[in-house]
């Protein structure tokens, strides 16, 4: 099973690519999605029918961070060290949870995605999802390319990956890189 903590960005991403609704659809069992609260309620607070209905539907589990919780005063500490409001809470709520398996921290933010590579929180972009979903059988690279088909319009920058060329070579060098999951 494969579990992603969504940053807002990622999200949007997700969803505007019919990613999401493909995920929600075809992978119940296989996948597991969370966002935090406050991403879930303030950052992607115009699209809180669609989380709500996701959640009814058990497709996506939002997650509070109670004040005065690790997880809390986690975020607030890397708040102060420049991470957003919904990267902070996301990271201090990886660094404090014993959910199995970790989630993936998903965000197209590279500072964030570095950042928490930093504190030994795994991080990747959309694309590693991609790439997860292709590897675990679950979604053809015909398909996967087929969603991610706005990225080969050049005029297109919907949540393009800075190191996009081709879907093909894109797919090939993400791969060589081996998991972004500790062993």
């Amino acid at each position: 099973m494969k579990a992603y903590l969504l940053d807002a960005d990622a999200f949007r991403c997700m969803r505007d690519l019919s990613l999401l609704t493909w995920l929600a659809s075809h992978c119940p069992q296989d996948v597991t999605l969370y966002l935090t609260e406050y991403i879930a309620r303030h950052e992607l607070s115009l699209v809180s029918r669609e989380i709500q209905e996701l959640e009814r539907n058990g497709k996506l589990t939002v997650v509070p961070v109670a004040r005065k919780s690790p997880a809390f005063e986690q975020a607030r500490a890397l708040k102060r060290q420049g991470f957003d409001a919904g990267e902070a809470e996301a990271i201090g709520w990886l660094m404090n949870t014993d959910v199995s398996p970790l989630p993936l921290f998903i965000t197209n933010d590279r500072k964030a995605r570095d950042g928490a590579n930093g504190l030994s929180v795994p991080a990747g972009d959309v694309m590693d999802v991609i790439v997860e979903v292709i590897d675990s059988g679950l979604l053809s690279e015909s398909d996967a390319a087929d969603y991610c088909s706005p990225w080969s319009d050049r005029s297109q920058s919907l949540c393009k990956p800075r190191d996009f060329t081709t879907f093909e070579a894109l797919l090939k060098q993400r791969r060589g890189r081996g998991s972004l999951r500790a062993p």
